[in-house]
């Protein structure tokens, strides 16, 4: 089964969108289609250079997730970066693989790192309790291979 995966871009940080859209285009398996969320003009200038579509967007992350999702065709499955979150080339294969190999998963997730210190996790994925409240996973490690 070939999953449709659909990457959705939240901006806010011009000064990381640049690098983040480069490693959008370098993946070794593409998006089957791409809308960038721009809150200024800056952002709409980076996201036309790398001829991408885009939409503005503006308000909390709820807000801008809404817009984004409600502007595309529905997908199988939606990739979600930030501005600030440059992938490796091959991450949206192993996320799509891992989707597609667990049916009953919602939401699948890397590990992010550090944009500095790539040596160091900022979050490796979100758990939720019995009563609907997210806890991190991991926090703040250093990445050693443990995960």
């Amino acid at each position: 089964m070939s999953l449709t995966v659909t990457t959705l871009v939240i901006g806010g940080n011009a000064e990381y969108l640049d690098e983040t859209l480069f490693g959008l285009e370098g993946q070794s398996r593409k998006s089957d289609r791409v809308l960038v969320g721009c809150e200024d003009d800056e952002q709409v200038d980076i996201a036309t250079r790398h001829n991408f579509p885009y939409i503005k967007i503006q308000g909390n992350f709820q807000e801008k997730l809404a817009s984004l999702v409600a502007a595309v065709e529905k997908a199988d499955w939606y990739w979600i970066l930030f501005a600030d979150s440059c992938p490796d080339p091959s991450t949206l294969a192993r996320l799509a693989l891992t989707a597609e190999t667990s049916p009953s998963a919602s939401v699948v997730s890397p590990k992010l790192v550090d944009w500095d210190h790539p040596d160091k996790f900022i979050s490796f994925g979100k758990s939720i309790t019995q009563l609907g409240e997210g806890f991190e996973l991991v926090d703040a490690e250093i990445d050693q291979g443990q995960h």
